[in-house]
């Protein structure tokens, strides 16, 4: 039985992917520290005002955060948990520009972004999810 020696081309793929892998869970790791620190700051109670758009970034923070750390173990996972962070701040994004606090009126441009924005969100679970349905069937 012979082995066979690795492609120059496969060597540097996985060379790129190691590299990706690491540089994904730095920056998750780093987004995950900063956004848990946010948290705790605004927890602790050490903000007079803007508690809430506070907490709001610390937990964005960490829906960004999530799916760097999930890449270097499972693409699958990390695809899903992109899609949940998109969701939740097109949710959020739809909140805030038609149902805004009291003396705030957002722009229609803003409006505007944010309904495109949903839309294609949208958009992109239905071709994924017919796409998936399309590759089951004979």
């Amino acid at each position: 039985m012979q082995l066979h020696a690795l492609s120059s081309s496969t060597v540097k793929w996985m060379r790129k992917r190691r590299f990706v892998n690491i540089l994904a869970m730095v920056g998750g790791v780093a987004l995950a520290i900063y956004g848990v620190l946010i948290l705790t700051i605004a927890a602790t109670g050490n903000v007079i005002e803007g508690r809430a758009a506070l907490a709001c970034g610390g937990a964005g923070l960490l829906l960004v955060a999530a799916p760097l750390l999930a890449l270097p173990f499972s693409a699958r996972v990390a695809k899903a948990l992109a899609l949940l962070a998109l969701v939740c701040f097109a949710v959020l994004a739809v909140r805030l520009a038609f149902w805004p606090q009291p003396g705030i009126s957002p722009d229609p441009l803003v409006q505007t972004a944010v309904v495109a924005f949903a839309v294609l969100v949208a958009g992109r679970i239905h071709l994924a999810r017919r796409r998936r349905l399309s590759d089951h069937q004979p």
